[in-house]
């Protein structure tokens, strides 16, 4: 465990410089950001499944509650006085992410059950960072702490940013 949070930390240094240390939980893997540590793509499978009509549970309930999440952390890329790219990138991200599928699903019903199978599925997912050593508060604070220094919030920003620097579309 210990290799590897040094490991994420030079990856960190490498393409966001000195201080980006906040950064860490996100690539806590030598390859990269950890997809499995952010809920919304859990959603996003969850959507996948229900559209191929594999489950009939309906995520659009947790979809619309990720997007009130996201908002928070928008508002919080504003005040903290984020990057246009950063900002730019997570919009993005999340418009592919939650309101495409929101929009796909939006003359469905949902009904208590489906938010319960979010819950559940929420359950497993913090059962998940706990088996991985990731405690979901610390996570969410760490998530703060990347706003704060201009940091990319999730892991698809991250790698969109990563393969910028990588081939100097960006400095």
């Amino acid at each position: 465990m210990l290799i590897r949070d040094r490991r994420s930390q030079q990856l960190n240094q490498e393409i966001f410089g000195q201080g980006s240390e906040g950064a860490q939980q996100l690539t806590t893997s030598p390859f990269g950001p950890r997809y499995d540590f952010t809920f919304s793509y859990w959603i996003l499978a969850w959507f996948f499944l229900y559209y191929t009509k594999i489950i009939p549970y309906n995520p659009i309930s947790w979809l619309w509650l990720a997007v009130l999440h996201n908002i928070v952390t928008l508002s919080l890329m504003f005040y903290y006085h984020n990057s246009p790219i950063n900002v730019g990138l997570f919009i993005l991200v999340n418009l592919i992410i939650k309101v495409i599928p929101i929009w796909v699903l939006r003359k469905t019903g949902f009904y208590e059950e489906d938010f319960l199978c979010g819950a559940i599925l929420f359950g497993i997912h913090l059962w998940w960072l706990s088996v991985n050593r990731t405690n979901y508060l610390q996570y969410l604070k760490d998530g703060l702490q990347r706003i704060k220094q201009n940091l990319p919030v999730g892991p698809t920003e991250y790698l969109i940013i990563k393969t910028l620097k990588k081939h100097r579309f960006i400095i």
